[in-house]
């Protein structure tokens, strides 16, 4: 202990005393104690220490105190206090610190009582000192950047809180996780989460992905290979994805032969691909059996060849399992009529040009299955006018038999050459003179039949 510190002490001690307690009327009373002269001996004694009445507490002793019932009036009842022994200080500086123990001390301002027993006076070694010092907290940081660049900063764990634009960086409280968010305009928004440790840097690159404005459509089918049509327009060929499409209701129809019409409603948003599958349903795809005869004109007329001016008479029809609902005949794409119901249908022409022509039945049944069928003819001009005949039509050996032969030209045709040839039955012979002769007029040529005894006809 320093010796500007020493200070004069107070010993109380321990002393145990019986004393006998009068009851009284009220059946309480209060008993007190003083030290006792062999208590003060002892002290000085030990401690080397005088104890007086100045420098002991409560000036002459420590009082015991407490109250105690009485059973009955004129009764006797011990009463047993136990007083501690402690010392005491007088001293009366201000700030003057005494120590036990080497850390406890107390001011001494007031009396103080430390109990009795072994405790370590103060000691040199040891003092209390203050230390002012400015302490710089270690910082971590977090470095952000976006491209595009300007994105929105938000920062924390449950909250966001804003810490500005990309690219930037901030300073954190180390050895934590933080939770990070951009936001821009157009894009999408970006999170992630990044661990800051004492002193470093924790960097962030952020790639935005600019928000569509616009969906897809996944279109396949059952069988494939129908037609996509979006709003009426075609799109190609089941399956297949169909990108920029515009937010909103859209038609989707699919058609495949062989199948019926698929229809539906999709609804498209931006950033989403909607995805439809169309199961289809066999249909009836068979035409009509449709009829369209050859022109008896044609068979009958000048060996089956048509002449500028004539008609054609056209004998057509269709049926059909399921009903007909419509049969049109046409010469050169020009409808000539229409019929609403199966059946075989005749009709007649007007006079036909000179050129070729197709005559065209086409017919629809009730499931909206077509077909047609077609028939070319050509009509050729207008030939020469020819007349040959004869005054017999038998003959015998050694007669002579005289043909008469006539050809006209019509006004603007070619150049037309007269020529008879003679084709005899069979077994006879026929010497004739050469016959031939260009232009229009009338030509009489004489033949000779071999001698025979067969009489042979002859074909005009």
């Amino acid at each position: 202990m320093n010796t500007s510190k020493l200070v004069a002490i107070c010993i109380v001690c321990l002393c145990i005393a019986a004393i006998p307690a009068i009851a009284q009327e009220n059946n309480t009373t209060e008993v007190a104690t003083t030290i006792s002269d062999n208590a003060k001996n002892y002290i000085a004694q030990h401690f080397g220490t005088a104890v007086d009445d100045q420098h002991c507490f409560a000036s002459g002793g420590i009082s015991y105190t407490d109250p105690i019932g009485i059973s009955q009036t004129g009764s006797t009842q011990d009463v047993v206090a136990t007083l501690k022994l402690g010392v005491g200080s007088s001293a009366r500086g201000p700030g003057g610190e005494v120590y036990t123990d080497i850390t406890d001390y107390t001011t001494l301002d007031n009396d103080a009582i430390v109990w009795i027993g072994n405790h370590l006076s103060g000691d040199d070694r040891y003092c209390t000192a203050v230390i002012a010092e400015d302490l710089t907290p270690e910082t971590g940081y977090i470095d952000i950047k976006s491209y595009p660049s300007g994105a929105s900063i938000y920062l924390g764990d449950d909250d966001y809180d804003y810490k500005g634009t990309t690219p930037k960086t901030i300073g954190v409280s180390p050895g934590s996780y933080y939770d990070i968010k951009l936001t821009k305009s157009g894009y999408d928004d970006y999170t992630t989460r990044v661990y800051v440790s004492a002193g470093d840097t924790a960097a962030v690159s952020a790639y935005l992905t600019a928000t569509p404005t616009t969906g897809s459509i996944s279109v396949s089918s059952a069988p494939s290979g129908a037609d996509i049509y979006l709003d009426g327009r075609h799109k190609g060929i089941t399956p297949k994805t169909i990108s920029d499409v515009s937010p909103g209701s859209h038609t989707l129809k699919l058609e495949k032969y062989g199948y019926k019409e698929w229809l539906t409603s999709v609804h498209v948003t931006s950033g989403v691909t909607e995805s439809i599958t169309a199961h289809l349903t066999a249909a009836d795809v068979s035409p009509p059996a449709i009829r369209i005869d050859k022109p008896v004109t044609i068979e009958y007329n000048n060996n089956g060849l048509l002449e500028e001016g004539e008609k054609v008479t056209i004998i057509y029809g269709a049926t059909d399992p399921s009903g007909v609902t419509s049969i049109k005949i046409l010469l050169d794409e020009t409808m000539l009529e229409s019929q609403n119901q199966a059946g075989t249908y005749t009709i007649t022409t007007n006079p036909l040009t000179k050129g070729r022509h197709t005559i065209r039945v086409e017919a629809t049944d009730s499931k909206s299955n077509s077909g047609f069928e077609e028939l070319p003819i050509t009509v050729e001009r207008t030939g020469p006018s020819v007349y040959f005949g004869t005054t017999r039509t038998t003959i015998k050996k050694g007669e002579d038999a005289i043909f008469t032969l006539s050809a006209v030209n019509p006004i603007g045709n070619p150049p037309m050459t007269v020529q008879l040839i003679l084709k005899p039955p069979s077994g006879v012979s026929v010497t004739s003179s050469s016959f031939a002769k260009a232009g229009s007029g009338i030509y009489t040529c004489t033949q000779a039949i071999e001698s025979g005894d067969n009489v042979r006809s002859i074909e005009v």
